[in-house]
């Protein structure tokens, strides 16, 4: 029961840290966005955390690499801005959305996210089924 008490409390803390760090970063850097996700093993002898940090861009809105890929993919290939933020049906996923787009992986490039948060990888085939783009020859090479 105490082990418990003592590891609720030093959970608390390390949260109290994190959040810490999270407004120091904030109020350094105006100009970003900063997420922490904090992670503390049950035995309260670990605490791990990661700080992800993006750039607020023009629109007041802080894109990834990996959206802004698929913002540039999308008008290469002629798509209109309301087919990338469309959401479908994934069979064992539910409700998706496009995210992102990584060019360096040419089998699985797609980046989806499920209502639930988590990212999925898609390939070319699920945006032509789901999404009902249409992808270039030239690009499926």
């Amino acid at each position: 029961m105490a082990a418990t008490v003592a590891s609720k409390q030093a959970k608390a803390r390390a949260e109290l840290i994190v959040e810490g760090v999270k407004k120091d970063l904030q109020t350094k850097y105006p100009g970003y966005t900063v997420k922490t996700r904090c992670r503390y093993d049950p035995d309260g002898q670990h605490l791990s955390f990661t700080v992800e940090m993006a750039i607020v861009a023009a629109d007041g809105v802080a894109h990834s690499k990996e959206y802004d890929d698929l913002q540039e993919v999308a008008s290469m290939y002629g798509w209109k801005p309301e087919d990338i933020t469309k959401t479908v049906t994934l069979p064992g996923h539910g409700k998706c959305k496009l995210v992102g787009y990584n060019g360096r992986a040419p089998r699985r490039p797609w980046h989806i996210q499920t209502e639930k948060g988590k990212t999925l990888v898609g390939e070319n085939l699920h945006i032509i089924m789901y999404w009902k783009l249409q992808i270039p020859e030239w690009a499926m090479a």
